[in-house]
């Protein structure tokens, strides 16, 4: 018998901490939001969703739980939710940059570019120093061939802090494909400095030596990106090349080898100058 209240007593105890976790005894606005707030903050972010709702409940204009579940509905890609969830937070908290940044993000991803473009619009009129929104908004305008904008925001960000490696980038991707490749050289340095574990850079500068005619700097580098990232084609056909034009004649067959590779890779271009340079037959250039 004794056995037996000691389990009733457990029941009653798990029954009413489910009970309170389920608002049954209707807990208090506070709860619900420091709740959400600690399983956004961890990780749990379909959780923290669950405990906004509550606390949306009980104070349905309550802007921070707005945009707090925006957050973590991005987080977990439901980018419809979060733009209706950042937009409820802007209508109730109309100048605030971030989170006009946070819906400009939710809408890139939906690939809503005028809105994203319009968002980040918004958001740097409020908060023109905002780094990332700088890189969020030249990087967009650079998707949209739109080279000479991007490379104003690209200029800002730099201007705001010439240590992140992002700025510094972004604004030699700008100068590159512009042709304006002295300072793009330049700015593809900086950022190996900042970052040497990024291989991008490696690739980009190794573009430029093998324009050069500087095939030595451009194999070096190649060679720096493609330990840095063996996965991606591109990089062995820019190997391949400094190989068929620089003047050894002995490291052809490295760049037949790298054609190969990319050519497993799924490459097309890859394909055609295997047909280009070297005979099916011997595997010598033709």
């Amino acid at each position: 018998m004794l056995q037996y209240n000691h389990m009733k007593k457990a029941y009653i105890f798990i029954l009413i901490e489910i009970l309170l976790v389920f608002g049954v005894f209707g807990q208090k606005f506070d709860y619900y939001f420091d709740k959400g707030q600690a399983n956004l903050d961890t990780g749990n972010y379909k959780l923290a969703i669950s405990y906004y709702d509550s606390a949306l409940k009980k104070k349905p204009k309550h802007a921070n739980s707005y945009f707090n579940r925006g957050l973590a509905k991005s987080l977990i890609d439901d980018y419809n939710g979060a733009i209706l969830d950042f937009t409820k937070y802007i209508i109730l908290v109309p100048n605030d940059g971030d989170a006009y940044s946070q819906r400009g993000d939710a809408r890139k991803y939906l690939k809503d570019t005028v809105g994203c473009l319009k968002d980040y619009d918004s958001s740097l009129i409020l908060k023109p120093n905002d780094y990332n929104t700088r890189i969020n908004r030249g990087r967009m305008l650079w998707a949209l061939d739109s080279m000479e904008l991007s490379q104003k925001d690209m200029n800002y960000a730099v201007m705001l802090d010439s240590t992140k490696f992002d700025g510094v980038y972004y604004k030699s991707i700008t100068h590159y494909f512009m042709n304006q490749n002295d300072s793009a050289l330049k700015y593809f340095t900086k950022s190996i400095k900042l970052d040497s574990t990024d291989d991008r850079p490696w690739y980009y500068r190794s573009k430029l030596y093998y324009d050069k005619d500087d095939y030595d700097n451009a194999l070096k580098d190649i060679n720096e990106a493609i330990k840095l990232n063996n996965k991606d084609a591109d990089y062995y056909i820019a190997r391949a090349l400094i190989y068929i034009y620089n003047e050894s004649e002995y490291d052809d067959d490295l760049g037949e080898d790298d054609l190969y590779t990319a050519l497993k890779m799924g490459s097309d271009e890859a394909k055609k100058l295997l047909d280009e340079y070297f005979s099916e037959d011997d595997g010598n250039l033709n």
